[in-house]
């Protein structure tokens, strides 16, 4: 069986020639999800556009693109944009779920609901709820958008 894998890219930022103030380029989040990842075997790769070298500060327009260019991440990964269908692997990925995912989702089938409320009312630790809406979103099952997590799928 082919382990899972998982590609993580902190992309380039573009900025407005009038924005004011420093940047926040925290990347806590994907490093913490590429790091829980390959803890549970995944095969993980890591790209940051403000660590190549072609990272620069590049006009365009009205603003400024910081950090690598797209194609340059793209080389970097080594990454065949080539469209296959799913393996089989992958099917049994998205189509099976554990019981704290499940828990979220049903709760979910009744209304949207904040990431702390989701997480109280499946009785989860703060972690373990993070944890579990972080792969459910990964799969596609759920997303997070104006303060809520939704259900995208069943």
């Amino acid at each position: 069986m082919t382990r899972p894998g998982l590609v993580a890219v902190n992309p380039p930022v573009f900025l407005r020639r009038d924005f004011v103030g420093h940047p926040w380029f925290a990347n806590h989040g994907l490093l913490f999800a590429a790091a829980r990842a390959a803890r549970a075997g995944w095969d993980v790769r890591m790209v940051d556009a403000f660590a190549l070298p072609s990272s620069d500060r590049v006009p365009d327009g009205d603003g400024w693109w910081l950090g690598a260019p797209v194609p340059d991440l793209l080389e970097a990964l080594h990454f065949d944009c080539e469209a296959r269908p799913l393996n089989n692997d992958q099917e049994q990925l998205f189509s099976e779920l554990s019981a704290p995912e499940k828990k979220i989702v049903e709760i979910l089938k009744t209304e949207p609901l904040p990431r702390d409320e989701l997480v109280r009312q499946a009785d989860l630790s703060a972690s373990e709820g993070n944890s579990v809406l972080m792969i459910l979103e990964i799969k596609g099952v759920i997303k997070e958008t104006g303060g809520e997590i939704i259900l995208m799928r069943n």
